[in-house]
């Protein structure tokens, strides 16, 4: 298998490991009985089975060492850098598609996870199953996970369970990435998930959409701001803004719409107010989110953030008072990928 990330690599194994290197010929699927283990239910059962080849030499398996002819000292340690019975969510984007990897450590060999790929909203790729440390885990790595020249990790094989070489590869030292593949025609099927507290998933085409948006909104400039949006808009809170009231006040004919045409904008493109413009001038660039203290005790926070559901970008700015600890209301700019880049396509309230 052809790693994209990098090229694969090969530990050498001394030692120890290479006479486990050499005894596995010899595996028998039955010899089993002689292998200690302190919890059979915290592994595999064909982990378990795999080291009865080494019977003879004497084998204790308990937590998350492996423990081979008495050696505690050059133990084999099985990786454990994801929490146990924790969900903890990936991302990766690929074209317009959008993927979240959820995975759930079971025990020290079995991992749960699920694929969910979306794409206008619509679901177009899924997958859920359960992933199994491969037994030999020790022999080597395939492949690496170089996070810079100084930090260089090695990747293990998780195999799917009853679907051939389709497998997970988790860093050993990290809980930063994760890789899926699997071996579909005309092509294989690679994707590279990062964990979503560690990475930021914009991409190049949400960042300059964005940047578009924040110039023509503070610039007053209907035109560009035109170009940017997907129309109709979708509703309330943009027309209550265009409309200079209160989304209750908003007269019946145009309630009833609750839509923003072009037509609307070429006069009158105001779909911000004061507050949301101080915040959007305080992104430098694209950031994760400014937060601006305002008189009256209230707090005002933007934050830029992709919809893991649908993959749209939103733009949420918030409303809380000093005292409430909770979220209070939102305001939501929901941005599509179209035709090559991020169209405004609605305007909500939330909260």
């Amino acid at each position: 298998m052809k790693q994209n990330r990098n090229k694969l690599k090969v530990k050498n194994v001394l030692g120890l490991l290479f006479a486990l290197l050499i005894c596995a010929n010899s595996y028998s699927q039955n010899a089993d009985s002689s292998v200690v283990v302190k919890d059979s239910s915290q592994y595999d059962r064909n982990f378990i089975k795999y080291w009865g080849h080494l019977r003879n030499h004497g084998v204790v398996i308990s937590n998350d060492s492996i423990v081979v002819a008495g050696d505690k000292k050059d133990a084999i340690i099985i990786p454990t850098d994801l929490p146990l019975k924790q969900d903890v969510q990936f991302v990766a984007a690929k074209g317009d598609t959008m993927y979240v990897l959820t995975v759930n450590r079971q025990n020290y060999t079995n991992i749960h996870f699920s694929i969910v790929g979306s794409k206008d909203n619509l679901v177009v790729f899924e997958r859920n199953d359960t992933a199994i440390l491969e037994s030999s885990f020790y022999l080597g790595c395939e492949g690496v996970y170089e996070k810079s020249e100084k930090e260089i990790f090695g990747m293990n094989d998780y195999n799917i369970t009853n679907h051939g070489k389709h497998k997970l590869l988790i860093p050993v030292g990290t809980d930063e990435v994760i890789d899926y593949y699997e071996p579909a025609e005309p092509r294989e099927i690679v994707l590279q998930f990062k964990k979503t507290e560690e990475v930021s998933p914009f991409n190049s085409e949400m960042i300059e959409s964005f940047n578009s948006f924040k110039t023509a909104v503070i610039d007053g400039d209907c035109s560009k701001l035109i170009s940017i949006c997907n129309f109709p808009i979708y509703g309330m809170a943009g027309l209550a803004r265009l409309s200079q009231v209160p989304i209750n006040l908003l007269a019946p004919e145009i309630k009833d719409s609750g839509i923003i045409t072009e037509t609307m904008l070429q006069n009158n493109c105001l779909l911000l107010n004061e507050i949301e413009i101080s915040l959007l001038k305080k992104i430098d660039g694209v950031t994760d989110f400014a937060i601006d203290s305002i008189s009256h005790r209230r707090i005002h926070s933007s934050s830029l953030e992709i919809n893991t559901v649908n993959g749209n970008m939103e733009w949420i700015v918030s409303d809380s008072t000093v005292e409430d600890d909770s979220e209070g209301t939102a305001t939501v700019f929901s941005f599509r990928f179209i035709n090559g880049e991020y169209k405004l396509i609605s305007i909500h309230e939330r909260g």
